[in-house]
């Protein structure tokens, strides 16, 4: 998310993008906000969602079976990376991954961060249209 409003956005399920992008979800700052002035750029946090304050974008994760949520927050300079992680309501062994194998999701992360990256260290964007169900 960009100071500016601009965001950058991957995601594993095109429906789930689809709603997330038609409700225009990345504006709701009452989720966003309660992480983002908990964070600093000094270094990255983790946040559980069922521990954060109800919103829209909760409202509409858990109504599409997307929950146990763990979301990574870190300030720069202009910009606020996140990644999310989420399961489906029933999975609540996933709370075993969170707290005992942290280590595992900051090695993914790490690598995602870098595949994501050109070899000028510059970050690897997509322009992409949402066009009849298809990323175009």
């Amino acid at each position: 998310m960009y100071d500016d409003g601009r965001i950058v956005r991957h995601c594993s399920s095109f429906e789930w993008s689809k709603v997330y992008m038609d409700n225009a979800f990345y504006n709701d700052i009452f989720f966003y906000a309660q992480f983002v002035t908990a964070c600093n750029e000094s270094r990255e946090k983790f946040f559980l969602w069922e521990a954060s304050t109800a919103t829209r974008l909760l409202s509409a994760c858990y109504a599409y079976d997307i929950w146990h949520g763990l979301s990574s927050f870190q300030k720069h300079d202009g910009f606020v990376e996140v990644y999310s992680f989420a399961t489906t309501q029933k999975n609540i062994e996933v709370y075993n991954t969170y707290f005992n194998h942290m280590d595992l999701l900051k090695d993914f992360l790490r690598s995602f961060k870098n595949s994501m990256m050109l070899q000028d260290n510059t970050p690897l964007v997509l322009n992409a249209t949402l066009n009849s169900g298809r990323v175009e």
